[in-house]
């Protein structure tokens, strides 16, 4: 008879001639104890489950070792990907504003625009007609200081402005902000129309617009001074073409004024009261750009801060989520 090898020794034939020489050792006091021949196979099939549940449960082991590790790993990207509570009001913020056009956002369309209507208005409306809101030098009223900013005596000189408006007023706009616009526009003019006021003789029957200068301090604001010393050429190139512009539209108050030598000024007394005006702006918004600017500096140093501080908070909320992850890793294990 050939000797068995190590598969043919397990067969189930021998483990069942081996149970039966090991229930007929038993005592028979003890009978309970005693299996039956044929509990033989479920025996063996025991034994075999019982290592089967043992590599089971490390299998078991290592699947919850992996769902533990990718749960760290999605905790970790979240934390690190999540936004802070700074940047989720600025993206709020962000999102809720910018709803309007441009062109209704733009003070310098606001302020082409009110010339335009009120151009409209006085040319429409026999009630409202432009000597009352133009600066009236024999009988002038305080009200048209303000209103000759605006109104306009021909076409040809609304169009101008206007031009001036979108090209140099969206310059002081985009630097200096809205609120800025309109006190340039404003201020610009009424200085040019108080200074014809002042100096203009008042027995000269004359109606004058203060829109052409307003629209020159909105050059000088823009682009003349504060890119002087930038960019002087460019400077040089349109300084000429916006001063013949406005100068012609006060070419008619030329002889209304004469200086010690007899040549008339008059056609610059608009222009020196913008001027003024713009260059007193320019002293004001240059204060008013670095005070912003240290603000802007102090904020972003608390931005800076805020962020590092969040920062530290994730990495701590990390590093206590690991931990936590390893301890039940361990007790896992063991």
């Amino acid at each position: 008879m050939q000797a068995l090898g190590p598969l043919q020794r397990s067969s189930p034939r021998s483990c069942r001639s081996r149970a039966l020489a090991w229930t007929n050792t038993l005592p028979a006091s003890r009978p309970c104890l005693r299996p039956r021949a044929r509990d033989a196979p479920g025996i063996c099939a025991a034994a075999g489950k019982k290592g089967s549940s043992a590599s089971s449960s490390s299998d078991d082991s290592l699947v919850s070792a992996s769902g533990l590790a990718k749960s760290l790993l999605k905790d970790v990207v979240a934390g690190l990907s999540s936004p802070t509570p700074s940047r989720r009001s600025r993206e709020t913020t962000t999102a809720g504003g910018g709803s309007l056009p441009e062109d209704l956002r733009s003070p310098s369309y606001a302020i082409a625009a009110l010339n335009t209507a009120l151009f409209l208005a006085c040319a429409l409306v026999p009630l409202l007609p432009a000597a009352s809101m133009l600066l009236n030098h024999k009988q002038p009223q305080v009200w048209q200081l303000l209103t000759s900013c605006f109104a306009h005596s021909s076409l040809e000189g609304l169009l101008q402005c206007v031009f001036f408006i979108y090209v140099f007023g969206r310059v002081v706009e985009r630097n200096h902000g809205s609120i800025a616009t309109w006190a340039v526009y404003i201020s610009c003019g009424m200085a040019a129309a108080a200074l014809a006021w002042w100096m203009l003789p008042a027995k000269a029957v004359m109606l004058s617009s203060a829109a052409p200068a307003a629209a020159w301090g909105m050059f000088l604001v823009g682009v003349g001074l504060p890119r002087l010393s930038k960019k002087p050429l460019e400077v040089a190139c349109l300084a000429p073409f916006a001063f013949a512009a406005t100068t012609s539209r006060y070419a008619p108050f030329s002889s209304a004024l004469l200086d010690g030598g007899g040549t008339a000024v008059g056609h610059l007394v608009h222009i020196a009261g913008a001027s003024l005006a713009a260059a007193v702006a320019s002293m004001i918004l240059g204060v008013v750009e670095s005070v912003r600017e240290a603000v802007e500096r102090k904020r972003l140093e608390a931005k800076r801060q805020a962020d590092a501080a969040s920062q530290e908070e994730t990495v701590n909320r990390i590093v206590n989520l690991a931990s936590q992850a390893a301890q039940q890793l361990g007790k896992k294990l063991s």
